[in-house]
């Protein structure tokens, strides 16, 4: 991957947004109702999750290699101010609605907690309603939780060379436990998910402060090759196919541009992405409720995403612009969230959910 290039840093690129956009329609997509689309959320948060791992750990690599030190205290006041807002006015409405519509909302504490996803993993989707998107958010959480804390302290004992051995052996260990289980489980478990994430992170280990490679133009075609064959090739779709197609984009992305994922729609997309994922899965539930189109439930929850991202979290952000480094705009991808199609969620309270 070396060359005469410049060290490589992160900064800010668009083709990454553009990235978090494909990301966010493949969600969206997967919750019209169409059964033959519904994979296409799985396809989804491998991609937030991989690239979610690469932004994080390049963040905390380049503040290293810029102050000579990780500011923990600074990390988690950053990750605070973007994420809790919106999703704490999220909380404050959905959870009426849920309450309203079904008597009770026994496990929004979950949410809250960031362990919704063992309440997926034990006891299925439909436990958590309208609020079972929040499984991967609580992945995310956990893994911000850890990661930081660890990649401090085993570059501080071992280098950069310890971390690329410690992400490796996280993603053949998240594999083994991926192999050895299934059902609710495998989809939703922190451990059978880590791979997807530190995949991003070994890439981000491997990248920052380093000269790298420009990808040669093959790249895109061999993804374009991968995703075709993902249609049909079951657990390696969202355990290594999908990780590594994320890896290649990103480093594509990374080092020359995309028309593709530099069309300001997609940019646009996933700018907003982050408030698109809270509200679209509810709006999502509330339609399969009612029989209101899902298209209607897709661009209700567009605007209030529009909505949040206005009103609510630039806003905030730029009352703690001080606080809260804000160069790399982020979004879903970078703090995780995505959730499988509301079919997947049977047996809920809500009023004939498990139609479609």
């Amino acid at each position: 991957m070396h060359s005469g290039q410049a060290r490589w840093q992160l900064g800010h690129r668009p083709g990454l947004d553009g990235l978090r956009g494909v990301a966010i329609l493949l969600v969206v997509l997967s919750h019209l109702g169409v059964k033959r689309l519904e994979f296409l959320g799985g396809v989804g948060v491998t991609v937030f999750f991989t690239l979610s791992g690469f932004l994080i750990t390049a963040l905390l690599l380049s503040e290293h290699d810029r102050a000579g030190r990780i500011s923990m205290h600074g990390f988690y006041r950053r990750r605070f101010f973007r994420l809790a807002p919106a999703f704490l006015l999220m909380l404050a409405v959905v959870v009426p609605i849920e309450y309203a519509l079904t008597g009770a909302a026994p496990y929004w504490w979950t949410t809250v907690a960031e362990i919704g996803n063992w309440i997926s993993a034990t006891k299925g989707p439909a436990s958590l309603n309208m609020l079972h998107h929040t499984w991967s958010l609580a992945i995310e959480e956990q893994f911000y939780l850890a990661w930081p804390l660890v990649l401090w302290g085993v570059s501080r004992r071992f280098g950069r060379r310890g971390v690329v051995v410690l992400a490796v052996s996280g993603i053949v260990l998240s594999l083994v436990a991926a192999l050895s289980t299934d059902g609710y489980r495998l989809g939703f478990g922190t451990d059978t998910n880590a791979s997807s994430l530190l995949a991003g992170c070994l890439l981000a280990v491997m990248m920052v402060g380093n000269r790298i490679r420009i990808a040669p133009r093959w790249t895109m075609p061999v993804v374009a090759v991968v995703v075709l064959v993902a249609f049909n090739a079951g657990w390696w779709t969202q355990h290594v196919l999908i990780p590594g197609a994320t890896v290649l984009v990103i480093w594509t992305v990374s080092t020359r541009s995309s028309r593709l994922l530099m069309a300001k729609p997609l940019i646009g997309a996933g700018r907003i992405s982050y408030g698109w994922y809270l509200w679209n899965f509810p709006a999502a539930m509330l339609a399969l409720s009612y029989g209101v189109s899902m298209v209607v439930a897709a661009v209700v929850s567009l605007g209030v995403a529009l909505a949040s991202w206005r009103y609510v979290e630039q806003p905030i952000l730029r009352r703690f612009s001080h606080r809260v480094e804000v160069g790399v705009r982020p979004s879903v991808a970078e703090f995780g969230g995505v959730e499988r199609s509301p079919r997947h969620v049977h047996g809920s309270g809500l009023q004939n959910v498990s139609r479609a």
